[in-house]
C-alpha cells in the first residue's frame, strides 16, 4: 500500500513541475514567483520579534511588491483566475492516508496540494499590492463572492475586493443589500479591516454601513459589525447601544 501510495505522490511531483505556465514575467521570475515570495516574507516579518529594516525578508517584501506593480494590470486575469480555484477533496484525502512521516514532509505537502492551493492564497495579495490599479477586475471578483458551488472562493474574493479599497465599496454594499448573498457577515469583517487600515475620510465611508449593520436581521451581520466598530469607533458604539 506504501509503495502505490508513494508511486501517487510522485506522479503528483511530476505533473505539478512539468506543467508549462502561461503568466506575466518580470526580471526573468514568473507572477506566481514574485507573490511566493512576497507570502513568504510577509510571513516570517509577521513570526519575528525584532522590527529591523535592513532585514533581508524587508527587502524581499519591497522587491516583490514592485515586480507586481511593474507587472500591473496584466496580473489580473492571472489573479482573477487563481483566485477561483478550491482544492478538490482528492488531494486532502490522500494527504490524509498517506504514513505520517511521509505526510509531514513540506515537498510532498505542497506537491500533493498543489501549486493551485498555494496560488489562490497569494493571489489575494497581488490585489492587495496592485490597490486601486486592480479596479477592472472588480466585476469579476464581485461574481465570484456570490459563488454558492465553491467554499473558498468567495472569500478569497471578498479579501481581494478589501485589498483594492473604497473602488470595491459598491460592490461590498450591493451584498449587503441582497439578503441571499452567502456571505454577508464577511463583508461587514472586511469593511470594517478597510475603515481600520485607510485614511480617516475612507473610514467615514464605512462607518454609516457599518452602523445600518447593528438592525441586520442576521445576527452574524450584527455581531461582525458590533466588532468591527468597536476595533475602530469604541465610543460610536456606546452611543448606538444606549439609543
Amino acid at each position: 500500500m506504501q509503495v502505490i501510495l508513494g508511486l501517487i505522490v510522485l506522479a503528483v511531483v511530476c505533473f505539478a513541475f512539468l506543467q508549462p505556465r502561461a503568466e506575466p514575467k518580470y526580471q526573468g521570475r514568473y507572477l506566481s514567483e514574485w507573490l511566493a515570495t512576497y507570502d513568504a516574507a510577509r510571513h516570517r516579518l509577521a513570526v519575528s520579534t525584532v522590527h529591523n529594516p535592513s532585514d533581508p525578508n524587508q527587502q524581499a517584501l519591497a522587491q516583490a511588491e514592485h515586480a507586481v506593480r511593474a507587472i500591473g494590470t496584466n496580473a489580473l486575469p492571472y489573479l482573477v483566475a487563481w483566485i477561483d480555484s478550491d482544492l478538490p477533496p482528492w488531494r486532502t484525502n490522500l494527504r490524509a492516508k498517506l504514513p505520517r512521516w511521509l505526510a509531514r514532509r513540506d515537498v510532498v505537502t505542497r506537491a500533493i496540494l498543489g501549486g493551485a492551493f498555494y496560488r489562490s492564497g497569494a493571489a489575494v495579495f497581488g490585489f492587495k499590492i496592485l490597490g486601486t490599479n486592480a479596479t477592472p477586475a472588480i466585476p469579476e471578483l464581485e461574481a465570484l463572492m456570490k459563488s454558492t458551488k465553491r467554499r473558498d472562493t468567495p472569500i478569497r474574493a471578498i479579501h481581494a475586493l478589501e485589498g483594492i479599497g473604497s473602488q470595491a465599496f459598491p460592490a461590498f454594499t450591493n451584498a449587503l443589500a441582497d439578503p441571499s448573498h452567502p456571505r454577508r457577515a464577511l463583508v461587514v469583517f472586511a469593511l470594517g479591516n478597510m475603515a481600520s487600515f485607510q485614511s480617516a475620510e475612507s473610514t467615514n465611508l464605512y462607518l454609516p454601513v457599518l452602523l445600518q449593520s447593528f438592525a441586520d436581521p442576521d445576527r452574524y451581520v450584527r455581531t461582525a459589525a458590533t466588532n468591527a466598530v468597536l476595533q475602530i469607533a469604541p465610543e460610536l458604539l456606546e452611543v448606538k447601544l444606549s439609543e
